[in-house]
């Protein structure tokens, strides 16, 4: 532990005294930064001798390649999105592709971590296929579909009627966490482009109170409140019936 607190000491040092020389600020770094306490944490948090690892998403592998490392058990990694700086939109993209530094260097980090994972498993073929061309020389990714089994339901209006509109006129859905890097402000701006009688819903759990006040001062000051909606997330179980009113999904 006192090698893993030492190494990243020195770490932030050169990282600090780079981004000085050249001006940028160190956006990437900062994801690095949290991604190392992760390693940390897992080596402290976990004790117990692992057998076997199923790693959620490549934020978590630094942890999960210590505790691998130590314990000499294989990882699965689970890969379900492409990573965070493979392209951003909006300001998110702005602020991030400033920061040349830490880009390249957080590549590099995810290429090491990658190849370290017994397997990968991703949820679809076109998801895998950009992974193998991020990260040459792995596997080729498991396909496991994470779809929902079929279940028959009847279609309602709750959402329509929360919403206050009428069957007929087209209502879309934005159904996911609040936050910056999703586009969620392009979308509800965009709306200033399409007809007066389209809708939309902007429908999940807030993870970012700023955020979500700046998208709210957006619809306001172009005049949208009347067509762009917020919704809180409701109960997995309840879910797909009560988008079933919206017309499509973005």
């Amino acid at each position: 532990m006192g090698s893993l607190r030492e190494r990243n000491r020195k770490l932030a040092g050169t990282v600090r005294e780079v981004y000085a020389e050249r001006g940028q600020q160190p956006r990437w770094f900062r994801l690095l930064a949290s991604d190392l306490r992760f390693e940390r944490s897992a080596l402290h948090n976990l004790a117990e001798p692992a057998g076997f690892i199923l790693c959620h998403d490549q934020r978590a592998m630094a942890g999960a390649a210590a505790v691998a490392s130590r314990d000499g058990c294989s990882i699965l990694l689970d890969a379900v999105e492409i990573p965070d700086f493979a392209g951003r939109a909006g300001r998110m993209g702005e602020e991030y592709g400033a920061d040349t530094i830490g880009l390249e260097a957080i590549r590099g980090f995810y290429r090491a971590l990658f190849g370290k994972a017994t397997r990968v498993m991703t949820i679809g073929p076109s998801l895998g296929a950009e992974i193998v061309q991020m990260y040459p020389g792995i596997l080729e990714p498991l396909v496991v579909r994470n779809c929902r089994e079929y279940e028959a339901f009847e279609q309602n209006s709750r959402i329509r009627e929360d919403c206050a509109v009428p069957a007929g006129t087209t209502l879309a859905l934005y159904a996911n966490n609040i936050a910056p890097g999703r586009g969620v402000e392009m979308l509800a701006g965009a709306m200033s482009r399409t007809a007066d009688e389209t809708h939309l819903a902007i429908m999940g759990h807030v993870a970012s109170e700023e955020y979500f006040s700046e998208l709210k001062t957006l619809v306001q000051d172009r005049c949208l409140q009347d067509r762009v909606h917020f919704l809180p997330a409701v109960r997995p179980d309840e879910l797909v019936s009560y988008i079933s009113g919206a017309d499509f999904a973005v």
